[in-house]
Protein backbone atom coordinates (compact mmCIF):
# COMPACT_ATOMS: atom_id res chain seq x y z
CA UNK A 1 0.00 0.00 0.00
CA UNK A 2 3.32 2.05 -0.44
CA UNK A 3 2.82 3.81 -3.70
CA UNK A 4 1.91 7.45 -4.76
CA UNK A 5 -1.28 6.59 -7.04
CA UNK A 6 -3.50 7.13 -4.31
CA UNK A 7 -3.87 7.86 -0.32
CA UNK A 8 -6.17 6.50 2.30
CA UNK A 9 -8.11 8.51 4.38
CA UNK A 10 -9.52 7.49 7.30
CA UNK A 11 -13.07 9.38 8.10
CA UNK A 12 -13.56 8.48 11.20
CA UNK A 13 -10.69 10.50 12.27
CA UNK A 14 -11.38 13.41 9.91
CA UNK A 15 -15.00 13.17 11.36
CA UNK A 16 -15.64 12.13 14.90
CA UNK A 17 -18.90 10.38 15.48
CA UNK A 18 -19.76 9.65 11.52
CA UNK A 19 -22.56 7.74 10.77
CA UNK A 20 -23.71 4.82 7.80
CA UNK A 21 -21.08 2.62 6.39
CA UNK A 22 -18.59 4.60 4.54
CA UNK A 23 -15.31 4.84 6.76
CA UNK A 24 -12.67 5.38 4.37
CA UNK A 25 -11.91 7.93 1.41
CA UNK A 26 -9.22 7.72 -1.19
CA UNK A 27 -7.54 10.44 -2.53
CA UNK A 28 -6.58 9.83 -6.61
CA UNK A 29 -6.87 11.07 -10.00
CA UNK A 30 -7.36 7.80 -11.20
CA UNK A 31 -11.22 6.90 -11.78
CA UNK A 32 -13.02 4.44 -9.69
CA UNK A 33 -12.89 1.60 -12.39
CA UNK A 34 -9.09 2.09 -12.97
CA UNK A 35 -8.30 2.36 -9.31
CA UNK A 36 -10.49 -1.29 -8.54
CA UNK A 37 -8.56 -2.92 -11.54
CA UNK A 38 -4.76 -1.86 -10.62
CA UNK A 39 -5.83 -1.95 -6.70
CA UNK A 40 -8.48 -4.15 -6.28
CA UNK A 41 -6.94 -6.57 -3.45
CA UNK A 42 -5.49 -3.60 -1.42
CA UNK A 43 -8.39 -2.02 -1.28
CA UNK A 44 -11.01 -4.50 -0.84
CA UNK A 45 -10.71 -4.33 2.56
CA UNK A 46 -11.75 -1.05 3.17
CA UNK A 47 -15.03 -1.22 1.12
CA UNK A 48 -17.23 0.77 0.60
CA UNK A 49 -14.87 3.83 0.31
CA UNK A 50 -15.24 7.33 -1.04
CA UNK A 51 -13.40 9.00 -3.82
CA UNK A 52 -12.06 12.03 -3.42
CA UNK A 53 -9.31 14.37 -5.24
CA UNK A 54 -5.90 15.14 -4.04
CA UNK A 55 -6.64 18.17 -3.59
CA UNK A 56 -9.87 17.45 -1.34
CA UNK A 57 -7.23 15.06 0.72
CA UNK A 58 -4.55 18.21 1.09
CA UNK A 59 -7.34 20.33 2.70
CA UNK A 60 -7.61 17.83 5.25
CA UNK A 61 -3.73 17.46 5.80
CA UNK A 62 -4.14 21.44 5.69
CA UNK A 63 -6.35 21.87 8.38
CA UNK A 64 -4.84 19.38 10.83
CA UNK A 65 -1.48 20.73 10.53
CA UNK A 66 -3.53 24.30 11.33
CA UNK A 67 -5.63 23.11 14.28
CA UNK A 68 -2.36 21.39 15.40
CA UNK A 69 -0.32 24.55 15.27
CA UNK A 70 -2.85 26.47 17.19
CA UNK A 71 -3.02 24.01 19.53
CA UNK A 72 0.43 23.94 20.48
CA UNK A 73 0.70 28.24 20.67
CA UNK A 74 -2.48 27.92 22.90
CA UNK A 75 -0.94 25.64 25.24
CA UNK A 76 2.51 27.53 25.10
CA UNK A 77 0.69 31.17 25.53
CA UNK A 78 -1.44 29.69 28.59
CA UNK A 79 -0.57 31.51 31.69
CA UNK A 80 -0.27 28.76 34.66
CA UNK A 81 -0.61 31.23 36.77
CA UNK A 82 -3.99 32.36 35.40
CA UNK A 83 -5.95 35.72 35.84
CA UNK A 84 -5.70 37.19 39.27
CA UNK A 85 -9.13 38.80 40.10
CA UNK A 86 -9.11 41.03 43.35
CA UNK A 87 -5.48 41.51 42.83
CA UNK A 88 -5.61 45.00 44.76
CA UNK A 89 -7.32 43.37 47.62
CA UNK A 90 -4.54 40.47 48.05
CA UNK A 91 -1.61 43.09 47.45
CA UNK A 92 -3.14 44.54 50.97
CA UNK A 93 -3.19 41.40 52.51
CA UNK A 94 0.18 40.22 51.43
CA UNK A 95 1.77 43.72 52.60
CA UNK A 96 0.46 42.84 55.71
CA UNK A 97 1.94 39.62 56.22
CA UNK A 98 4.97 40.80 54.05
CA UNK A 99 5.65 43.37 57.15
CA UNK A 100 6.13 40.55 59.84
CA UNK A 101 9.03 39.10 57.73
CA UNK A 102 12.89 39.21 58.88
CA UNK A 103 14.77 41.78 56.75
CA UNK A 104 17.23 38.81 55.13
CA UNK A 105 13.85 36.56 54.28
CA UNK A 106 12.54 40.08 52.25
CA UNK A 107 16.45 40.44 50.75
CA UNK A 108 16.49 36.81 49.36
CA UNK A 109 13.25 36.89 47.75
CA UNK A 110 14.62 40.12 46.07
CA UNK A 111 17.62 38.88 44.55
CA UNK A 112 15.64 35.76 43.80
CA UNK A 113 13.06 37.66 41.90
CA UNK A 114 15.89 39.90 40.46
CA UNK A 115 17.80 36.44 39.60
CA UNK A 116 14.68 35.32 38.08
CA UNK A 117 13.77 38.51 35.55
CA UNK A 118 17.06 38.17 34.18
CA UNK A 119 16.35 34.96 32.58
CA UNK A 120 14.67 34.16 28.76
CA UNK A 121 10.41 34.57 28.53
CA UNK A 122 10.78 30.74 27.78
CA UNK A 123 12.99 29.68 30.72
CA UNK A 124 10.67 31.43 33.14
CA UNK A 125 8.02 30.27 31.64
CA UNK A 126 9.21 26.45 31.80
CA UNK A 127 10.55 27.09 35.30
CA UNK A 128 7.03 27.92 36.34
CA UNK A 129 5.93 24.99 35.14
CA UNK A 130 8.31 22.84 36.03
CA UNK A 131 8.32 24.02 39.78
CA UNK A 132 5.17 25.48 40.62
CA UNK A 133 2.58 23.74 38.36
CA UNK A 134 4.42 20.34 38.75
CA UNK A 135 5.00 19.76 35.23
CA UNK A 136 7.28 16.98 34.55
CA UNK A 137 9.89 17.72 31.53
CA UNK A 138 8.40 15.23 29.67
CA UNK A 139 4.99 17.10 29.75
CA UNK A 140 6.57 20.10 29.08
CA UNK A 141 7.95 18.75 26.33
CA UNK A 142 4.48 17.06 24.96
CA UNK A 143 2.69 20.43 25.86
CA UNK A 144 5.62 22.64 23.62
CA UNK A 145 6.18 19.92 21.09
CA UNK A 146 9.37 19.60 21.35
CA UNK A 147 12.24 17.24 22.97
CA UNK A 148 12.94 15.93 26.18
CA UNK A 149 16.24 17.06 25.72
CA UNK A 150 15.67 20.54 24.81
CA UNK A 151 13.69 21.38 27.97
CA UNK A 152 16.03 19.57 30.47
CA UNK A 153 18.68 21.70 28.69
CA UNK A 154 16.82 24.62 29.20
CA UNK A 155 15.31 24.24 32.79
CA UNK A 156 19.12 22.93 33.64
CA UNK A 157 20.85 26.15 32.05
CA UNK A 158 18.31 28.24 33.64
CA UNK A 159 19.07 27.05 37.17
CA UNK A 160 22.69 27.37 36.42
CA UNK A 161 22.52 31.20 35.61
CA UNK A 162 20.22 31.78 38.42
CA UNK A 163 22.79 29.89 41.02
CA UNK A 164 25.44 32.07 39.08
CA UNK A 165 23.49 35.28 39.34
CA UNK A 166 22.97 34.37 43.49
CA UNK A 167 26.77 33.94 43.86
CA UNK A 168 25.71 30.01 44.88
CA UNK A 169 28.45 28.27 42.04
Amino acid sequence: MNNKEYELISLEVEYPGIQGGCRWAVATDLSREELFQKYGEELEMYNPLLLITPEQAEAFKEYNRNEEKHKKRALRCHDPRGYMEGLEEKQQVLHKISSGLEIDDVLNAVYLKTAYEQLSYTQKYRLMLYFYCGATEEDIAFIEGISHQAVHKCIAEAIKTMRYMLGLE
